[in-house]
């Protein structure tokens, strides 16, 4: 006696189904203003090399405030300190000093302070980021280095009282 399910099951067959691996598209850019927290900061390592090259900092979206819906989306940082850049130059010392004021600035402006005292203290200070909640705003811009491509993400870590209008009430309701 055919059940449901193979009755499914011989419509799939007669229809020619094959299995194909799935595939999965990149999550498209945000735009708007979310409450975050940081759900990861540490270093990041380059899987060729097996040098560390950056600082990686993702922060997870826990209320769209304005913009496009994106609650539990993720926003990720790589603050790159040696080997190359995004157009594939060297990161000079000049540069690796300005991501990493950057990164500083980013957890400040979360609350964070991070120890500058050794490069083992600033990474030991890491652990104090977990969880800090904040504010950013997300846009879409194209990418220099491949203008026909996918629209990239772009995000700034904000302060509540530097909210826009249409979050700000979002924002008060919530927080």
């Amino acid at each position: 006696e055919e059940t449901e399910m193979d009755d499914i099951v011989k419509t799939l067959l007669d229809t020619g189904f094959t299995p194909t691996v799935n595939s999965d598209e990149d999550f498209p850019a945000l735009e708007g203003e979310y409450g975050v927290s940081v759900k990861t900061l540490r270093p990041w390592d380059n899987k060729d090399t097996q040098q560390k090259e950056a600082y990686m900092l993702q922060l997870s979206i826990s209320n769209t405030l304005s913009g496009e819906t994106a609650d539990g989306r993720l926003l990720t940082r790589f603050y790159r300190i040696t080997g190359n850049g995004y157009d594939g130059s060297a990161i000079t010392p000049e540069q690796a000093a300005e991501n990493l004021k950057r990164l500083c600035n980013d957890l400040f402006t979360l609350g964070i302070e991070l120890d500058h005292s050794s490069s083992e203290a600033l990474e030991a200070s890491f652990a104090n980021a977990i969880g800090a909640v904040g504010f950013a705003r997300a846009w879409k811009s194209k990418n220099r280095n491949d203008p026909e491509g996918a629209l990239v993400q772009n995000f700034r870590i904000k302060v509540g009282k530097d909210l826009r209008k249409a979050s700000t009430a979002t924002a008060r309701a919530l927080f």
